[in-house]
């Protein structure tokens, strides 16, 4: 089709500024008396040129692609200018196109933009509250979908969008239906969330009113279904009243942590059960009870020694726990009753002092025995020639021997010499 003196007037005025592009040039782009080289599909490279508002093309190393024939309802010869003035708009005559009622359908592939980066690809809903971009994010290198005229410059503002590493990211938060949701094995509705990694087998957590909430481990084929926390840190676990371990069918274990006690109790009585509880000061109480009977007794069985220490670090008693059982005591060491003490011994007593052994009434020595084996009562302490082995201050006590008088001026000598014979005296 030769080109009419307009048209050649100009591609003579553009021909030094052509552009150059893939696929057909769009109506919005450039103006009137353009010229853009494109390779298209089928057609090989074509020359087009911007006229009235359309590129027109010209020549072609292919096949020449189909242009729509424009009609003028006006007879002059300089064309179209008016977009009223164009006649036949109605008639529905090219297949190839989409109509805006929505009356054909598309039946082949739709490809928005070309496979290059540099430009956003996008479809925009208009809407007076809740206008809508959907596409391809240049900048973020992801799809997003965002109640707004834009892409947010952060990509976990928009409403949705899904990266090149396939992460889903939702701005606001996920309501399900009546049925929930289902993931893979997992489903989850407005009051669970049920796991099933294999048949039967199942961890579910679940809410009801009040905000309770469980959570619970079912193994079909015996009873293997733990709950492991692991953490790399601390684990908390936050209660202002109580928290509860249960043993399937009754609790045997509480933290009270309203009270700052913990409780064990016995899975047949939950009234027999042992408490430690801590006031302040950290003073700390042990208990035991038998709701039923007074058997409610405290039992160590440890494999070693019991040890007691101070903060310092200091260890004051040590029970030793072996076959003959001994307490060591770092320091003096005082046994203070209120009321009477007994030591009672199946065997021999023994009472060991390495310097003295005293035993005293009212604060005073009533008998001592010292390091040379001498027994003195009632604080005696006169020295004489020679040691006695059992020394009374006869001034106020007196040896007993047989019946007395309990008369004070009498007493007993009795002496031993190297004879055949003993010599022995009596005298008032």
């Amino acid at each position: 089709m030769p080109l009419t003196r307009e048209e050649r007037k100009l591609l003579h005025q553009k021909s030094k500024h052509p552009t150059f592009g893939i696929n057909e040039p769009d109506a919005r782009e450039g103006n009137d008396g353009d010229i853009s080289f494109r390779q298209v599909e089928n057609s090989g490279t074509v020359q087009y040129v911007k006229r009235n508002g359309d590129w027109l093309p010209m020549s072609s190393s292919g096949n020449m692609p189909s242009s729509r024939s424009i009609q003028s309802s006006s007879s002059t010869s300089g064309g179209v200018t008016d977009h009223s003035d164009l006649s036949s708009l109605g008639v529905d005559d090219h297949p190839q196109y989409l109509l805006i009622d929505g009356t054909r359908a598309m039946n082949n592939v739709l490809t928005i933009g070309s496979d290059a980066d540099g430009a956003d690809r996008t479809v925009t809903w208009g809407h007076s509250t809740l206008k809508t971009i959907m596409g391809i994010d240049d900048s973020s290198d992801a799809f997003v979908i965002n109640t707004d005229d834009a892409f947010d410059a952060t990509l976990a503002n928009n409403s949705f969008s899904i990266d090149a590493s396939h992460n889903v990211i939702i701005a606001g938060g996920v309501t399900s239906g009546s049925s929930g949701y289902t993931v893979g094995s997992t489903v989850i509705t407005d009051d669970s969330i049920v796991m099933t990694p294999s048949a039967n087998d199942t961890l579910t957590i679940s809410s009801s009113t009040n905000g309770a909430s469980t959570i619970q481990t079912v193994d079909a084929a015996g009873s293997d279904a733990h709950i492991t926390i692991q953490a790399d840190g601390n684990v908390y676990i936050s209660s202002n009243t109580s928290v509860y371990l249960h043993d399937g069918s009754q609790n045997v274990m509480l933290f009270d942590t309203a009270n700052v006690k913990f409780k064990m109790m016995d899975d047949a009585d939950t009234g027999d059960y042992f408490e430690i509880s801590t006031a302040q000061h950290g003073a700390t109480t042990i208990t035991t009870i038998d709701d039923d009977a007074t058997a409610a007794n405290l039992t160590f069985d440890i494999d070693g020694n019991i040890d007691f220490k101070q903060t310092s670090g200091t260890t004051r008693y040590t029970f030793n726990l072996d076959s003959t059982p001994e307490l060591d005591v770092t320091g003096n060491f005082t046994i203070d009753g209120s009321g009477t003490i007994n030591i009672d011994s199946a065997s021999t007593l023994t009472l060991n002092g390495a310097s003295a052994v005293n035993i005293q009434e009212g604060g005073t020595n009533v008998i001592n025995i010292d390091t040379n084996k001498d027994i003195f009562f009632h604080a005696y302490a006169q020295s004489l020639f020679d040691n006695y082995y059992v020394n009374i201050k006869a001034t106020e006590r007196l040896l007993t021997i047989g019946n007395a008088d309990f008369i004070q001026n009498y007493s007993l000598l009795a002496k031993h010499s190297v004879s055949s014979a003993y010599n022995t005296s009596f005298g008032t």
